[in-house]
């Protein structure tokens, strides 16, 4: 047996997770987006090789490293992905509406 492992956004319930307008362009000119990758189900994961302790330490090592690396922070021992903690704070952001 196996134990998938993946990072969800402390973040993602709050204002400033939800998709915004970044005030850039994206590549073919449109204006860009942004949104808390939990939402979007763009997370760090990865399943460990079997289900016991040392398997699943070394999985999460894994998983924490590719989410240090991708933008993700500690805050208050939490993980937050890389969209909150850009717009964690702001105010005024442009929602994009459904």
């Amino acid at each position: 047996m196996s134990v998938w492992i993946e990072l969800r956004c402390d973040d993602q319930g709050k204002e400033h997770a939800a998709k915004v307008y970044t005030g850039k362009k994206d590549r073919i000119g449109l204006d860009a987006t942004s949104e808390c990758w939990s939402n979007e189900n763009y997370g760090c994961g990865l399943t460990s090789s079997d289900a016991t302790q040392k398997s699943v330490l070394s999985t999460y090592k894994d998983v924490a490293d590719d989410a240090i690396k991708s933008g993700w922070k500690k805050i208050n021992n939490n993980w937050v992905c890389p969209h909150c903690v850009e717009y964690r704070g702001k105010s005024g952001l442009k929602k994009v509406q459904p």
